[in-house]
């Protein structure tokens, strides 16, 4: 399953054709037991990870999900891998 940080822009949803995904915008309404691609699109990481100005922080979804991937676009692949590298959870770019 797909998962992606709101705001849902008509971008984000160019990408989710045919897939099944969720949108959150907290950590707390995930379920942990299914195995989820991560898709940041256009997306932000402030300095201490908070994704898009909501209450998901970066490192928090990859210490307590089980990540697959990451999947990126124009967004700064070394900025991204600081987090993933450190989680052993692969980056690809969209």
């Amino acid at each position: 399953m797909v998962l992606i940080i709101e705001p849902l822009t008509p971008e984000k949803l160019a990408y989710l054709k045919d897939k099944d995904y969720l949108l959150v915008n907290s950590i707390c309404k995930i379920n942990k037991n299914v195995i989820y691609e991560l898709y940041l699109i256009n997306d932000t990481v402030s300095d201490i990870g908070i994704i898009n100005n909501t209450l998901v922080l970066f490192d928090e979804l990859l210490l307590t999900l089980k990540i697959n991937g990451v999947y990126i676009k124009n967004m700064n692949m070394d900025n991204i891998k600081k987090y993933t590298n450190y989680y052993g959870v692969e980056v690809y770019s969209l």
